[in-house]
């Protein structure tokens, strides 16, 4: 069993409408959580107003290729994005992500896409200053260093066939 070196609360609910206060969270991270939700502009949205002024959302993943040829070539020949995964997988491979977050009136600070893959690294911040806003792309994704004790919170997203 791990125990990490700090208190961790596990929290079971529908991403498109998380259980916490506004602006409550410094930083949110998601792993391929965004591609596979129901509804996944409302679950930026209520990212956003969990996050405080400033705050970052850091995450990973699929979508579109952001190369426009092999994205094209993809589509051509019915490789990427294929209509049956979404039914048989749960996962939505079309997504936009950086007008996904744009329309969720985040600003991009960093961005890592794949040029020929269907992976995105990204890295944005609520209402940040005009410095903030400058995209970096290909850069690593700086990630902040846990300095305190504070508890970290892991939300658990459930479809809400599966909630009883």
């Amino acid at each position: 069993e791990v125990k990490p070196p700090f208190p961790v609360q596990v929290i079971q609910g529908d991403a498109a409408d998380l259980p916490f206060e506004d602006k409550a969270f410094d930083s949110v991270i998601s792993s391929f959580a965004i591609c596979a939700v129901e509804h996944p502009e409302r679950t930026v949205e209520e990212t956003r107003r969990v996050l405080k002024d400033g705050g970052r959302f850091m995450l990973v993943e699929r979508g579109l290729p952001s190369n426009a040829f092999v994205r094209w070539l993809m589509k051509k020949y019915d490789i990427y994005p294929n209509p049956n995964v979404a039914w048989e997988l749960g996962i939505f491979e079309d997504l936009d992500i950086g007008q996904l977050l744009s329309q969720g009136k985040f600003h991009l600070v960093e961005s890592s896409p794949s040029k020929i893959l269907t992976l995105h690294a990204l890295s944005a911040r609520r209402g940040c200053s005009a410095a903030d806003r400058k995209v970096s792309s290909n850069s690593r994704l700086g990630l902040p260093a846990v300095t305190d004790e504070r508890a970290r919170i892991v939300f658990r997203y459930t479809p809400k066939k599966d909630v009883q």
